[in-house]
């Protein structure tokens, strides 16, 4: 048995059969074929960060250690990298803005690792990491064959990818490549953060998005989190109208679909009172009412039971379903 209580950002206790890491692809085929012979319930765990354990997973977890970086093609604009999906996705982009490479600047901060962005389609400011994926690499579950996705295979959409929807339980993803830039075409999508007018630089964005995540978001070796726990909804422009009729200070932004825009569900939440609050060991951060905390020793049930009286109450005031971010484990459930 293996404690996981190290492994996931929220800090909660649950054990697991056994742990096993990867840090060749060639292990990962091995790990495959055994299954065929020996099956048993597993579950991909990268840097735990967007994970709630609510029970002991009678199975094993699979971690990937690989954190090779290469570089596979470059030109006079862009270098494409090839990186392993072991590595922490924060070093990652610190690496890029130290090259002087733009592209993750505004992903600063996200914990986890690379194997995680394509599976989640990570982002943060206006930005997400399709933007920057060329292509995934994975090992086939079900046969042990290694298979190259390219960036419009995976129907990556706002917080989602084929690997969390059909694909689910089909693949092991063990790099990633991205492509990167040496200059910055525009900086229209740096106006949100209200940068100096002297930052022009991949490292200048990333201090200032830095600066801003920790005023709000609580550093996890401190408070137990998962960073947002919802997605924030997406409505037509008849339910925003509704909602506006009664919250004119709501706020809300456009999407690339028409008719179709984004709410806070952080606001929303706030609306509701949950800011700050607490319900025995789990409780809602007080800076930031998309984050749920455990304040020491909560247990997964026990955040998860808040996460539902929160969605609860949202659609009960505001008639708005809030969907979680954070993926639930159970137990036997797979990747």
């Amino acid at each position: 048995m293996v404690d996981l209580t190290s492994y996931n950002t929220f800090g909660v206790r649950a054990v697991a059969n056994a742990l096993v890491e990867f840090e060749q692809t060639e292990e990962i085929v091995q790990y495959v074929n055994s299954l065929h012979a020996t099956p048993r319930p597993y579950f991909v765990l990268g840097g735990g960060a967007n994970v709630l354990f609510v029970d002991d997973f009678s199975g094993d977890i699979l971690h990937l250690t690989n954190k090779d970086l290469t570089t596979v093609h470059e030109d006079a604009q862009h270098i494409v990298v090839r990186v392993g999906a072991g590595y922490i996705w924060d070093e990652f982009v610190a690496w890029s803005v130290k090259k002087d490479l733009w592209g993750l600047e505004l992903l600063s901060g996200i914990p986890g690792t690379v194997g995680a962005s394509p599976v989640q389609n990570i982002g943060a400011y206006g930005s997400e990491v399709s933007e920057t994926i060329v292509e995934v690499e994975a090992v086939e579950i079900a046969s042990g064959s290694l298979v190259h996705f390219q960036v419009e295979d995976l129907a990556l959409g706002y917080r989602t990818s084929r690997f969390k929807q059909e694909w689910k339980s089909r693949y092991i993803v063990h790099h990633v490549c991205y492509r990167l830039a040496k200059h910055c075409a525009s900086f229209a999508k740096y106006e949100r953060l209200a940068l100096e007018k002297d930052v022009n630089t991949p490292q200048g964005v990333r201090d200032k998005v830095l600066s801003i995540r920790s005023a709000k978001l609580p550093a996890v070796n401190e408070l137990g989190s998962a960073g947002s726990f919802f997605k924030n909804p997406e409505v037509e422009s008849s339910e925003l109208s509704r909602l506006r009729s009664t919250y004119e200070s709501m706020p809300y932004y456009a999407t690339e679909r028409n008719d179709v825009y984004k709410l806070s569900a952080g606001w929303l939440i706030e609306q509701c009172g949950w800011k700050g609050s607490r319900v025995g060991n789990a409780g809602v951060y007080e800076k930031q009412a998309l984050v749920i905390v455990n304040h020491g020793g909560a247990t997964g049930r026990e955040i998860f039971a808040l996460s539902e009286q929160i969605a609860a109450d949202v659609y009960q005031k505001m008639g708005v379903r809030l969907e979680r971010e954070v993926e639930v484990v159970p137990a036997k459930t797979r990747y």
